[in-house]
């Protein structure tokens, strides 16, 4: 029962790092463990004991189940240090390198890090693994560029809603759900296009009309909900000290990719409402640079360089939409749907390709850091991410009409999969589980008038 236990702490914990919440005290009974050499009382070990051992394992069994928080947290933090030498070996690319550490190194754990990284690279080796795309050569079958007239004016909606789910499920038991949190995000607003350079860089006026957001979790049965309402009418948030957003202001230049290339007056609407950039409050997140260019910019455009729009479509690198998916980027794919040169609306679909390899020019993705994190993240297996996408663009406007992607992305941990060399005798028939990481990103842009 120790694994089945286990796995249901780190499918807990994996869910406290989702929703952003502190890590459970676990006051577990004292139990009986072993080290290489003899039967060990787990309630008897103290803090110095802990910081000699290099036994992940015996570790894991006293964060879990001693008594003492500080010794608890002692062998989390001795874990740690072996968590930052697993995820070092990720990035290593000398095989020598990685085959002294699979020698050599103390922790069977960390050994073995190492002799999965060797494996993973001479297959790609073998296989000739490259992470970028094939090279194409072919004429664009049309240019596609945003497009503005001084004076006009239009509306936009802006949502994005996202789901985070963990549950774990055993042989002949109902499916234990760890919890889940929601996030609901809506922005109505009034575009003003006030002037258009030589260059087709426009300047606009972008007013908030509506914003609305509502986080919601529920973990172990116990509910909680916040919510921020802003409208012409009232402002009503369950967050204390926020202002109201409807009905304010800010001004930025958009060039003819649909790309942001300055925001004119942000300090001046952050000082109106009297928040700052780095005051975590909600609204300074709601009206914040990067929520702004999250609106305006479409990603399918960003991405299409020079405008041209290829027959077999074009693509792009992103950072992982969120830090608990086990790869290193994403590939986005974008292709023209049904589209013949001539035509006047471009319709596109877009298909997402996880990466497994850092792309030239891309950062790292941080670092778990918590051990219970790492064993989540890097014993996960992330499977093809379900996607569902319309983009729509009007060529002779130069207008986007709508942009929706849909994307479920799921992770599946096999409990009996974690630390097979203790699964001996009774234990080896005991069902420790599979857990699973539900994580879904709905985001919708269009004119609505």
């Amino acid at each position: 029962m120790k694994k089945v236990v286990f796995l249901l702490v780190i499918a807990f914990t994996a869910f406290m790092f989702i929703s952003g919440c502190s890590q459970p005290q676990d006051t577990p009974d004292a139990t009986v463990s072993e080290t290489d050499s003899a039967a060990v009382e787990i309630a008897q070990v103290t803090v110095e004991d802990v910081q000699g051992m290099t036994d992940i394992a015996m570790l894991e069994n006293i964060a879990l189940d001693h008594a003492d928080s500080e010794v608890r947290q002692a062998a989390l933090d001795q874990i740690s240090k072996f968590s930052t030498e697993v995820e070092r070996i990720q990035n290593i690319t000398d095989i020598a390198e990685l085959k002294n550490i699979a020698i050599e190194h103390d922790d069977k754990i960390v050994r073995k890090a190492a002799l999965d990284r060797m494996t993973k690279l001479s297959a790609q080796a073998e296989e000739g693994t490259v992470s970028e795309p094939e090279v194409i050569i072919e004429d664009p079958v049309a240019i596609i560029c945003t497009k503005y007239t001084a004076g006009e004016k239009d509306k936009i909606r802006y949502s994005k809603n996202t789901l985070n789910r963990v549950w774990v499920e055993m042989q002949g038991k109902e499916p234990s759900e760890t919890g889940r949190r929601t996030t609901e995000l809506e922005y109505i607003i009034s575009r003003e296009v006030q002037d258009v350079d030589g260059q087709g860089t426009a300047t606009i006026k972008l007013t908030f009309d509506e914003v609305k957001l509502t986080l919601a979790s529920n973990v172990q049965k116990k509910t909680k909900e916040n919510s921020y309402i802003s409208t012409p009418e009232k402002t009503t948030s369950t967050w204390k000290g926020e202002p109201g957003v409807a009905g304010k202001s800010v001004t930025v230049k958009v060039g003819k990719d649909g790309t942001i290339h300055e925001l004119l007056d942000h300090d001046k609407l952050l000082e109106e409402l009297h928040v700052t950039v780095d005051d975590n409050s909600r609204v300074s997140y709601l009206i914040g640079e990067e929520s702004v260019r999250n609106i305006i910019e479409r990603p399918f455009i960003k991405a299409c360089e020079g405008g041209q729009v290829l027959p077999s479509g074009w693509d792009a690198y992103q950072e992982i939409p969120d830090a608990m998916l086990n790869a290193k980027a994403m590939r986005m794919i974008y292709v023209p749907d049904n589209f013949t040169e001539g035509d006047n609306i471009l319709n596109v679909k877009t298909s997402i390709e996880p990466l497994y390899t850092v792309p030239e020019g891309m950062p790292e993705p941080p670092a778990a850091g918590d051990p219970f994190k790492m064993i989540l993240k890097q014993n996960s297996d992330l499977q093809e991410p379900k996607v569902i996408s319309e983009a729509v663009f009007d060529i002779e406007k130069g207008q986007v009409l709508k942009d929706l992607l849909d994307v479920e992305y799921l992770m599946i941990l096999d409990g009996n999969q974690l630390f097979p060399e203790q699964r001996t005798g009774k234990k080896k028939d005991v069902d420790a589980g599979m857990m699973y990481t539900l994580i879904k990103i709905n985001e919708e842009y269009e004119v609505i008038e």
